[in-house]
């Protein structure tokens, strides 16, 4: 049995288009994980490459043409996927998952990497000196930020508990298949044990720089199809 009654989320503004742009989209997360490749160097790139590509082979059931060297051909030619599949960022969120385990043993140090180097660029709001803190506000912000980058889900929900922490719901996400996937396999364990979400973490990334305190989050929901998770303040 379900542990949360859905009904009691508040749900925001639902955004105009089912799915994000698979282009635009593929192109973020592929910029976020330079900042990735740039710690770790060829080792990196190689493997990244090797498991997005088999991803593909999964999914669409063929292989690039010419060579794939770097990640900017690899971002490339999964763009170009997008009339015959429609999550090709998929492939490079999966090759994630592979890549961190294969490095580091389990999620950890280069997801927060990744989650930093694209929220760096987002406005910062006035620095919030108690914890009296405007959540609605600042999730309505965010999703309007998010849809109109074209690169939010179509629906986005939370629940305010009393003690400042929040519970966040999706309904249905766009990484599902990547991070399914990558679950069953045994690749999606962060170091304290918990699931790794990369929604999620990028979440938390905005919320601390918006509100000055460190945030953090439990996949407590996940696959039903909804994910729900738990983020808090510490």
């Amino acid at each position: 049995m379900a542990r949360y009654n859905l009904s009691d989320f508040k749900m925001l503004e639902k955004a105009p288009y089912e799915l994000p742009e698979p282009k635009l989209l593929t192109e973020f997360v592929i910029e976020g994980y330079k900042a990735v490749e740039k710690t770790y160097g060829p080792v990196y790139t190689t493997n990244f490459i090797k498991y997005a590509l088999r991803f593909v082979k999964m999914k669409v059931g063929e292989e690039p043409v010419e060579e794939i060297k770097t990640l900017d051909q690899l971002r490339d030619y999964l763009a170009s996927l997008s009339d015959k599949y429609s999550f090709p960022y998929c492939a490079a969120v999966y090759a994630q998952f592979n890549v961190e385990n294969l490095l580091e043993g389990r999620i950890g140090a280069a997801s927060m990497e990744m989650g930093h180097s694209k929220i760096k660029d987002v406005e910062k709001v006035e620095n919030i000196e108690d914890r009296d803190i405007d959540i609605q506000g600042i999730l309505e912000k965010y999703r309007e930020d998010m849809i109109s980058t074209r690169m939010a889900h179509h629906e986005m929900g939370y629940k305010a508990n009393g003690d400042g922490s929040l519970d966040i719901i999706y309904p249905t996400c766009y990484l599902k298949e990547a991070c399914k996937l990558a679950f069953d396999e045994g690749l999606a364990k962060r170091r304290d044990g918990t699931i790794q979400c990369g929604i999620m973490q990028y979440n938390c990334q905005y919320f601390k720089l918006v509100t000055s305190y460190n945030w953090d989050f439990k996949l407590v929901e996940y696959f039903e199809p909804h994910c729900i998770a738990h983020c808090f303040m510490f």
